[in-house]
């Protein structure tokens, strides 16, 4: 047995035993939220080269048909099936997160409960509640990660706890079998140094995919007799997180991203936008642009990006993007999509400057002021801007629906898209997840 702290004993109990209607019509309306804006980044995701590669491998390793790949009408082992859907959700780092942990929590949670929900047969209601307890319990791991361990790495070391905790929930797995099941996902979680993947943009995106797999994986060891250390919410530093489950709801402190690219460059782009709006700007008449911002988002330095994860973690590129066409979204981060000459020379003369009173408030706000230096002299500042989607400055519906539409669009017909949106947020009322399933067959890039 593995020794179990006082707080801890909460874990199985709020783990089972969360039911959908005593909820609060404020966390159901956020876990519909959640799922519609995980579904496009999922969805949009697939078409990446990120995606098209571990989905390769996977296919190629075959196994049991448990779920679903998205991207193919395809179905392989459980573990296989979160990999690749975990990449794809994360792909395009447009997907949610958390400010006080700097990391993702969505895209670990929805690809071990989707999957766990179509092996289960679950309905749409037992579905969200996993979601939800995927949610609560991913979060307060990244606390009580983010407190243990003093440098700053990637979501990768908690958001396995995450997904462990929707699968078992889902799968029904045995309280015992759970503990162990945790403690394996943490122990087993990667530590990745995320300012490395900063200065050097590759395909390994926060270790999300990994980290979903490693969830379920261990869920999947535990119930075959494997044992595992006392987890990161075992520890008497974690024991208030852990009380206050079932009563405070970390989901609630979601941020949603607007552009798909890393969170620290949207203050700025969303400062750009503002000004070109107010201005009219054209990019001819834009001699410089200065961004005043916090240390980190400095770092986002690639001007002329070779790739998609060059682009998503770079701050010079969207912003010039957003002056130049007036969006930025998954088209403007594709492989093939990177060469349009106007972007690229605005892009190299975007000067990044950080600043003291933003880096006070790092990493709970994230700003940036965006200077506008024009040909004939003019200098217009958009004032301090912060990242929209926070939750004392949320994602209007409009705009997340917007983005749903726009990340969806590419991928499938208009009315799946229609279709996918009416599931997403009416899910709960779904007897099973075969409609929703259905949709996302459809979904194809080979």
């Amino acid at each position: 047995m593995i020794p179990i702290s006082p707080g801890e004993q909460c874990i199985p109990d709020f783990i089972f035993g969360l039911r959908w209607g005593v909820l609060s019509e404020e966390v159901r309306q956020q876990a519909r939220r959640c799922l519609l804006d995980l579904l496009a980044c999922a969805v949009a995701g697939t078409s990446t080269r990120v995606a098209e590669v571990v989905r390769g491998l996977a296919l190629r390793m075959g196994g049991a048909p448990d779920a679903l790949v998205l991207g193919t009408e395809q179905r392989l082992p459980l573990p296989w099936a979160v990999l690749t859907n975990a990449f794809a959700t994360s792909a395009l780092d447009a997907d949610d997160g958390y400010r006080p942990v700097k990391g993702h929590p969505g895209a670990f949670v929805f690809p071990a409960a989707l999957a766990s929900a179509e092996m289960a047969g679950a309905s749409g209601q037992q579905f969200l509640e996993a979601l939800v307890v995927g949610y609560e319990i991913g979060m307060r791991a990244g606390l009580a990660s983010h407190a243990h361990y003093p440098y700053y790495h990637g979501s990768g070391s908690w958001g396995g706890l995450g997904a462990c905790a929707a699968a078992a929930r889902l799968l029904k797995t045995e309280p015992e079998v759970l503990t162990h099941a945790l403690g394996i996902a943490g122990y087993h979680g990667a530590i990745t140094p995320m300012m490395r993947g900063i200065d050097v943009p590759a395909m390994v995106k926060d270790g999300i995919g990994w980290g979903s797999m490693t969830g379920v994986t261990s869920l999947l060891m535990a119930e075959e007799g494997f044992t595992g250390t006392p987890s990161l919410l075992a520890e008497p530093a974690a024991t208030p997180l852990v009380e206050t489950l079932g009563r405070d709801f970390q989901i609630l402190d979601l941020y949603f991203k607007r552009y798909a690219c890393c969170r620290w460059a949207q203050p700025a782009i969303r400062g750009a936008l503002a000004l070109s709006q107010k201005h009219h700007m054209v990019p001819s008449a834009i001699a410089r642009v200065i961004v005043r911002t916090f240390a980190e988002a400095t770092r986002l330095a690639f001007p002329h990006p070779r790739t998609s994860e060059e682009a998503q973690f770079s701050l010079p590129y969207p912003v010039a993007a957003a002056l130049v066409l007036g969006r930025f979204g998954p088209s403007e981060v594709r492989d093939d999509n990177l060469t349009n000459a106007t972007v690229l020379d605005l892009a190299s003369r975007v000067e990044m400057v950080a600043e003291p009173r933003f880096q006070e408030q790092f990493p709970a706000k994230a700003f940036a002021d965006v200077e506008l230096v024009t040909v004939d002299g003019r200098r217009l500042r958009s004032g301090p801007v912060q990242a929209i989607g926070d939750p004392d400055d949320p994602l209007p519906e409009c705009e997340l629906e917007a983005k749903f539409i726009e990340f969806c669009s590419p991928i499938l017909p208009p009315e799946d898209v229609r279709r996918l949106r009416e599931l997403a947020l009416s899910c709960d009322d779904l007897p099973t997840l075969e409609p929703l399933l259905d949709v996302l067959r459809r979904v194809r890039n080979q």
